[in-house]
């Protein structure tokens, strides 16, 4: 099952590469054990081939990624704290484990006991 998962706010473009303003919950899940305390500054680059191919890039739309692009060998760089200094992150972690197996059927009890 293949699906576009929205990142952030595009920021620009060059060299095949995009770069996203993202928010907290997207920061989180890239790194989940730094402590990340201002909104509005981290700045996301990945590569244009993860980028989706049906929802369009463009000045102050919301950038999506394709789930069918991101694996464990998918790796974008994150600058959290604005200040330039980017670091290596696994973009694989954006996409939610999704289970396809059934839950399993809920045991009714008698409402009379």
């Amino acid at each position: 099952m293949a699906f576009d998962i929205g990142i952030g706010k595009f920021r620009s473009i060059a060299e095949g590469t995009v770069e996203v303003w993202v928010d907290s919950s997207v920061v989180r899940r890239l790194l989940p054990d730094v402590e990340w305390k201002q909104a509005g500054i981290s700045v996301l680059r990945v590569p244009q081939s993860v980028c989706s191919t049906t929802r369009p890039m463009g000045e102050g739309k919301e950038v999506f990624l394709g789930s069918e692009s991101l694996n464990a060998q998918s790796f974008g760089q994150l600058d959290f704290h604005g200040t330039g200094d980017f670091r290596r992150v696994g973009l694989g972690k954006l996409v939610p484990v999704l289970d396809d197996t059934p839950p399993p059927p809920v045991a009714r009890k008698n409402s009379w006991r």
